[in-house]
């Protein structure tokens, strides 16, 4: 009996053990090397090969003072090279170097304990093993789980962030980075809502919003705690911000000369917010060199100054100079002092003192639940990385890197595996024009709608598709000539966006005999879109004698009738919102109602009217109904809304126009 006790005791021991050996494997320790660059350098493919490019299309040169992570080695022709990972400015990369570039050389462990404490305050587990590694690097930087509440859901936070699409802004050269959606982008266009400046996609946001992507020396700056701590925002760490820069040196302020650094500082301390984000804040909205059209804009014989670009907004240059200059002068900025002095008190007051005190959330306000997902201080969505860059290379070159740092880290519920940026290329996969000879489409074309049909004469033998694609990085295929065999023959024209995915457009082409096509057939003969009784696809300025004579000397069996509004046959002058068309033909007579779209009075005109009933109704003041309302959806998405009034005011400004 005691044989077999003492046996189960061995056993259970060895389980215990076997249990904690799995326990312990599971939170292991971590051993990683780093090190820096020696000089700048290309990070390439492979060793010695080509140099990686970074989102904006360029070669990728590194100067960052930041630790790079050496994650392998490989020796090619008797030289060695070292394979790193580096999160730099607007994207995490990893390559290869010529270990002769790089120097400084550390092996670190992460501590499991501190793993434990990160867990126990609340880090999920995306989180731990990079914020490990800092704390091994940094043992003096804290790290704060943040969120509002009990948390918000990631895919909430990025369909918010995504709603209305110039929320947030990009400029980069890589247009797989840019939204297709809605007011984003129009007939193989990107539409500019700031000179330069373009919506990004869903996937772009979620990238650059993601905590997870950030937790890197440099970057992690955009997460620290603003406010001002003596110990580290001194003068000198400052002056590294503006090294360089149009502001390293003095500017004359009361007959005295005052360094701008002195001044960041002195603005730092009145407004309890880091000197150092401030600096860099500036630097990041008027440039290195200070060539932002807000850097000193003249009026009244006068020179203001906007250096925090407050207000600085607009669909034109003009109108960006414009609400810079107002602010300005509404507060009095006529010099570089009180411009940095007021400006400052901006971001304290409005984002600084109601939760917002990071650059992080001064970007993406997911913690101030007044204004949650708007009160954001600057719409370029890649200015994250940028900042906090700056932010540790002043504390690394002014020796404060190692000092205290609390940094207040997002926490979003459901979130991804992993966020990236699309490295596919443009999703357009739409058609930009689409015809068939013969016959006219039914609905008319729309390259959102992917179903259509068309009649011809039974005696036609074949048609030839005409179409054009949206964007040039597209691939089509099956226009041309199609051959009539059957009474049904059905088409399919296929797009291949840049990324892959396909879009198909089908067209169903029936055979009808002379003499014997229904109203609805001769509706589809001129190309119009029938939904429940109302025409839409007609031209703006469409002659009623060009419809007319279309019908009689095409269906010689038929009959056409037009009205206008108020009940009047029309024989001659313009098509109009309000109008009847009424056809007999094969024993049938069918009315329909016309919609011109951005025609909503029914004039047969676009004019300020027109803008004036469309905005009415969004607001809810006097609706417009059947004809009328399809008439008011001048983008044609199904919905009336704010970007149907912009699509009329550009249309009477000239600078778009509304076709059908």
């Amino acid at each position: 009996m005691n044989n077999v006790v003492k046996k189960l005791s061995a056993l259970l021991i060895i389980l215990i053990i076997l249990f904690m050996s799995k326990i312990s494997s599971v939170y292991a320790s971590t051993t990683f090397t780093t090190c820096t660059l020696s000089e700048g350098s290309y990070i390439r493919n492979e060793p010695g090969g080509t140099p990686l490019k970074d989102v904006d299309g360029n070669n990728f040169l590194i100067y960052s003072p930041k630790r790079l992570e050496v994650i392998d080695s490989k020796y090619v022709s008797g030289r060695e090279y070292k394979k790193i990972r580096t999160n730099y400015y607007s994207n995490n990369y990893e390559g290869w170097i010529y270990s002769g570039y790089l120097k400084d050389f550390k092996t670190y462990t992460t501590d499991d304990n501190y793993g434990n404490t990160l867990r126990n305050a609340g880090f999920p587990e995306s989180y731990i093993l990079p914020l490990q590694k800092l704390h091994a690097m940094y043992p003096n930087w804290n790290f704060i789980p943040s969120k509002l509440g009990g948390g918000l859901d990631f895919n909430t936070v990025i369909a918010q962030e995504y709603s209305p699409v110039y929320k947030n802004l990009i400029n980069s050269k890589d247009q797989s980075l840019y939204s297709t959606d809605g007011a984003a982008y129009n007939s193989g266009k990107f539409t500019e809502f700031e000179p330069g400046w373009y919506a990004p996609s869903k996937q772009t946001i979620a990238f650059y919003m993601d905590p997870r992507n950030w937790l890197t020396d440099n970057t992690i700056f955009m997460f620290e705690q603003l406010s001002y701590n003596s110990s580290l925002h001194t003068e000198a760490a400052v002056q590294k911000v503006l090294d360089g820069t149009f502001m390293q040196g003095s500017y004359d302020y009361n007959e005295t000369k005052i360094s701008y650094a002195k001044t960041f500082v002195e603005a730092g301390k009145l407004r309890n917010v880091s000197p150092v984000q401030l600096a860099s804040r500036v630097v990041q909205e008027q440039g290195v060199n200070g060539n932002s059209l807000t850097i000193n804009m003249k009026s009244d014989g006068k020179t203001y100054y906007n250096f925090f670009n407050i207000n600085a907004y607009g669909s034109s240059n003009e109108a960006i100079v414009s609400n810079a200059l107002n602010t300005a002068k509404e507060n009095g900025w006529d010099n570089p002092y009180s411009s940095i002095i007021g400006g400052s008190s901006t971001i304290s007051n409005g984002y600084n003192n109601v939760g917002q005190d990071t650059i992080y959330y001064q970007k993406f306000n997911t913690i101030n639940s007044k204004n949650l997902y708007w009160n954001q201080y600057m719409a370029n969505v890649r200015v994250l990385p940028t900042e906090a860059n700056s932010s540790y290379s002043s504390y690394v070159k002014s020796g404060l890197v190692n000092s205290s740092f609390t940094f207040k880290i997002p926490v979003y519920n459901n979130m991804p595996d992993k966020t990236t940026l699309s490295i596919t290329g443009n999703d357009d996969n739409t058609l930009k024009s689409l015809s068939v000879s013969g016959c006219n489409l039914n609905p008319s074309f729309n390259s959102a709608a992917t179903d259509y049909t068309c009649n011809v004469s039974s005696t036609l033998k074949q048609v030839t598709i005409s179409a054009s694609k949206t964007s040039a990085y597209s691939v089509m295929k099956g226009d041309g000539v199609v051959i009539l065999n059957d009474k049904t023959t059905v088409a399919n024209i296929e797009v291949t966006a840049a990324n892959g995915n396909v879009r198909t457009y089908k067209i169903t082409i029936q055979k009808v005999e002379s003499g014997k096509e229904s109203p609805a057939d001769i509706i589809s003969y001129l190309g119009y879109n029938n939904s429940n009784g109302i025409l839409s696809g007609i031209a703006l300025d469409t002659d009623v004698t060009n419809i007319i004579s279309n019908v009689r000397n095409k269906f010689a069996s038929s009959n056409i009738n037009i009205k206008d509004k108020n009940g009047s046959t029309k024989e001659n002058g313009k098509i109009s919102t309000g109008d009847k068309i009424t056809i007999t033909s094969n024993s049938s007579t069918i009315t329909y109602k016309v919609a011109v779209k951005g025609d909503v009075n029914g004039d047969g005109k676009i004019s300020i009217s027109d803008y004036a009933k469309v905005k009415s109704h969004i607001l809810g003041v006097a609706r417009v109904d059947n004809e009328y309302l399809k008439a008011a959806d001048a983008n044609g998405d199904g919905k009336v809304s704010i970007a149907d009034y912009a699509k009329i005011k550009s249309h009477i400004l000239g600078t778009s126009k509304i076709t059908k």
